[in-house]
């Protein structure tokens, strides 16, 4: 479990973190005592407080030797070398403070461990050396957006060639072509964008349903085609767990299970047969 405290300061980064942490860890090992004494107010007004509180009475101060003193109540080592190593995990604005989290002794030296450890086996699985670690992940994220981007356009390809595909494959259905699919391999976004193709040509009705990245349907029809998706998608999923909304020439919904879909589509399929 880590400590925090709240500081003034305006900012905060790695280089000043690493300044607080070499003066904080070379007072600890330097072992100076920590004495407890209590002032009166003409006292304290000698001493280099960071704050002076408005107390009245006598103000109990702690004190490092040759290094800081601070009023506090609280409960305090008796020397700084039983703090143990610090180490400062993260900071963030909080207000107009800055909170700075850290870890003291064993718990600083088990995240160390944990960190190292860490590092040491994805330098392994890179093939690379510590310090050449943070190189080699660039790298692989450099490969992995390319590839991402290739997929993508692969895919929006496929999509564009799968689009007349489906249009062939309409069914006649009350005077409508409608086209019913389950689409494999592809996601909600290619979903969305394939009903809009499809519902171009008048007398379309394009009910299709997907799994990635979670079960969704879209239902859309041609300007011409007189029936109300929104309506039709809470009907038709609704009885199966599902909602959702759009407008009534195109609407998407979810919430439904994936072996539910197809139920969902034939649902919706009967009722564009029975005219909506």
């Amino acid at each position: 479990e880590s400590s925090t405290i709240d500081v003034e300061l305006p900012s905060h980064d790695w280089d000043a973190a690493v300044q607080i942490e070499e003066l904080s860890n070379s007072v600890v090992l330097q072992n100076r005592p920590v004495v407890t004494r209590e002032y009166d107010q003409n006292e304290v007004g000698r001493l280099a407080l960071r704050r002076t509180p408005p107390s009245r009475g006598r103000i109990r101060v702690v004190s490092i030797e040759g290094f800081d003193d601070c009023a506090c109540g609280g409960t305090h080592v008796r020397a700084t070398g039983e703090v143990g190593s610090i180490h400062i995990g993260r900071w963030e604005r909080r207000r107009k403070q800055t909170r700075v989290e850290f870890l003291c002794g064993w718990r600083a030296l088990r995240d160390h461990r944990a960190m190292n450890l860490t590092c040491q086996r994805l330098g392994l699985r890179l093939s690379t050396g510590l310090e050449e670690l943070p190189d080699a992940v660039e790298r692989l994220l450099r490969a992995e957006d390319a590839a991402r981007r290739r997929v993508k356009d692969l895919q929006e390809r496929l999509v564009t060639l799968e689009v007349p595909r489906l249009a062939g494959e309409a069914e006649t259905v009350g005077g409508l072509r409608v086209i019913s699919r389950l689409l494999e391999g592809y996601n909600a976004a290619n979903m969305r964008y394939m009903t809009h193709r499809l519902t171009q040509q008048p007398g379309v009705v394009a009910l299709l349903g997907v799994t990635d990245p979670s079960p969704q349907v879209c239902f859309a029809r041609s300007q011409d085609v007189d029936i109300d998706m929104a309506q039709l998608l809470r009907d038709a999923a609704g009885q199966y767990g599902g909602r959702g909304g759009g407008q009534p020439h195109v609407a998407q919904g979810g919430g439904m299970s994936a072996g539910d879909l197809p139920l969902v589509l034939r649902e919706a399929r009967e009722r564009v047969a029975a005219g909506g």
